[in-house]
């Protein structure tokens, strides 16, 4: 299992399109990637953004970095972006379902 964090920071005013963009692209997540456990949250009150993913294996997340609705979200995303996002690779320790 692979899990991934992304955070970043929108500049001040692309709230509504930044949320339009990552609702679309969840949405062909779902469509397009069945086994993909993807979430996105936004800091309350803040410009900042995070989304948590679990992929099943290592080629489950090259082809989800190589898929069309995910280039179109880097495409779209990135130049409301505060930065480059920052992805975090995550060790799990324990949990509870």
């Amino acid at each position: 299992m692979i899990r991934i964090v992304a955070q970043y920071t929108v500049t001040a005013g692309a709230e509504r399109a930044a949320q339009d963009t990552v609702r679309k692209f969840v949405r062909a997540v779902r469509s397009n990637e069945p086994a993909t456990d993807y979430q996105v949250f936004r800091f309350a009150d803040t410009l900042h953004f995070l989304h948590v993913m679990k992929f099943a294996d290592e080629t489950s997340h090259q082809k989800h970095r190589q898929a069309p609705h995910t280039l179109t979200l880097v495409e779209e995303l990135y130049p409301l972006c505060d930065g480059e996002p920052i992805f975090t690779p995550l060790v799990a320790i324990d949990q509870v379902q």
